[in-house]
């Protein structure tokens, strides 16, 4: 809510970029669970290979110029060969909201894997930035992306699924992935859906996860 007013106040753009309008059926739940399940898989693997790359870079950059020369040097190249990329995913939510809908698989997948590289660089190389944005926009461009190839299933209602679940994995809170999710960039006819899934995943979390290792 604060965010939201500082952002209202302030002058600068609506923070709520809604992704598109859900006509989800009942019949649309039946995936549900199989869609959490391949978003939780889904951000376990790319979680693993942000750890794999930050252990990459730090065992092999030791000195704090090093390390942020290479932040520097990659945010250079973004700039010049993927600029939507290298800003807030706050700020370019609005590109999933249009155009990027109808990119191709192949071009959000590869967008989406340099922007979880680029973030992993940055936030170990000593360069400023969060992580709840980026993450949750490349979650939902893989959504975007999953859509695609189910299109018997409401569009809306798949990618807010799996963002909101890639999103708990990679960020480590349901509460977070959900609750943003829900609120800024979901429509309205949605907020049943995500809300009762980001408690599912919250209690799965508290609960569950202790003792099965790849849910935590």
């Amino acid at each position: 809510a604060s965010f939201y007013l500082t952002c209202k106040l302030g002058g600068e753009r609506s923070v709520i970029v809604y992704l598109g309008h859900s006509n989800w059926q009942l019949n649309d739940l039946k995936w549900l669970l199989p869609l959490v399940i391949s978003g939780l898989i889904v951000g376990r693997c790319w979680l693993w290979l942000m750890v794999l790359l930050r252990n990459v870079v730090l065992d092999r950059i030791t000195r704090d110029i090093g390390l942020i020369a290479l932040g520097g040097i990659a945010i250079y190249l973004a700039t010049l060969f993927a600029p939507a990329i290298n800003f807030s995913g706050m700020i370019n939510f609005h590109l999933l909201a249009t155009s990027w809908q109808h990119q191709s698989i192949a071009f959000l997948l590869l967008q989406s894997l340099l922007k979880l590289a680029l973030l992993t660089i940055c936030l170990n190389t000593g360069w400023l930035g969060g992580e709840i944005f980026p993450v949750l926009f490349c979650a939902t461009a893989q959504g975007i992306a999953l859509s695609q190839l189910l299109p018997q299933i409401d569009p809306i209602f798949l990618i807010g699924i799996f963002a909101i679940s890639m999103g708990t994995v990679i960020l480590e809170s349901p509460l977070i992935a959900g609750g943003v999710m829900s609120i800024m960039f979901l429509p309205p006819s949605l907020l049943s859906v995500s809300l009762g899934l980001t408690a599912g995943l919250f209690l799965i979390r508290r609960y569950l996860a202790p003792h099965v290792s790849w849910l935590k």
